[in-house]
């Protein structure tokens, strides 16, 4: 394991290397997907544009303010509490409802999603459990309001 874990940093310090490379004299973007790096130090290693977030901001939509904070030089980051998670799953649901214009459909695709943002709660091996049944909006919503 450790010499997995070794050849990653290798492959990383390569990675962000080429970048730099990439980035002398040129006159494009380039945008990096900062895997096993944080998106700061990838950006100060590699010089390199953009960060690609990707699935890191499934359920952790707080994310991206608080990578701006990072940049803005901040280091006060928001942790979200159990309760701000619960209330933006559900905002989220609410959302998506109003764009499929079907309760059904919408929760069918949030089954899938809710496990982000309760990821790490007691009782919530339970709540996923229980989320493949769900067909209704007061169904999830009572799930998440009785995670312990």
């Amino acid at each position: 394991m450790d010499t997995i874990i070794e050849i990653l940093k290798w492959m990383g310090i390569i990675y962000a290397f080429l970048i730099g490379l990439i980035l002398i004299g040129s006159c494009i973007f380039v945008i990096s997907y900062y895997g096993i790096y944080e998106p700061i130090k990838m950006i100060k290693e590699t010089g390199c544009d953009f960060v690609m977030i990707s699935r890191g901001s499934i359920g952790n939509p707080w994310i991206f303010s608080n990578i701006n904070k990072l940049i803005m030089g901040e280091n006060d980051q928001f942790n979200p509490s159990k309760e701000d998670k619960i209330n933006m799953c559900l905002k989220h649901t609410r959302r998506l409802i109003d764009i499929e214009n079907s309760e059904i459909n919408a929760i069918k695709q949030m089954r899938g999603i809710v496990g982000y943002y309760i990821k790490g709660f007691k009782g919530a091996l339970k709540a996923r459990q229980s989320l493949n049944n769900i067909t209704t909006y007061k169904e999830l919503e009572n799930i998440l309001n009785n995670i312990e």
